[in-house]
């Protein structure tokens, strides 16, 4: 029997385990054996929120860039309508002769607050 108290259990089982050096693996090995199931769950999750977020950005991308598709042949089609109406048979309307664009002057009082 000894009066070291704990320090005296701690000799004992490291001369046990072949020494300190072999105490400390064995605690590490122990120690990492119980962490990796949680660091692998934290990990697939994270892995998850990240193909979720790119599977969103590109799905939310590719919708954007149709309906900017879409308006951009609807302006087309809008500027052919347009260009039909004006130019009837190759000549220009009498109402229109500028091409249906007003010529405005610019205001004077807008500079004036």
């Amino acid at each position: 029997m000894s009066n070291l108290g704990a320090y005296q259990e701690i000799v004992t089982a490291a001369a046990r385990m072949g020494g300190v050096e072999n105490m400390i693996r064995s605690i590490e090995s122990g120690a990492v054996a119980k962490a990796a199931p949680a660091l692998l769950g934290k990990g697939a999750g994270i892995g998850a929120l990240v193909t979720l977020a790119a599977g969103g950005i590109y799905f939310g991308g590719r919708r954007l860039w149709s309906m900017y598709e879409a308006r951009a042949d609807a302006g087309e089609a809008s500027k052919e309508q347009l260009r039909a109406v004006l130019d009837v048979d190759g000549q220009e309307h009498h109402e229109y002769p500028s091409g249906g664009v007003d010529e405005r002057t610019p205001d004077t009082d807008a500079g004036e607050a």
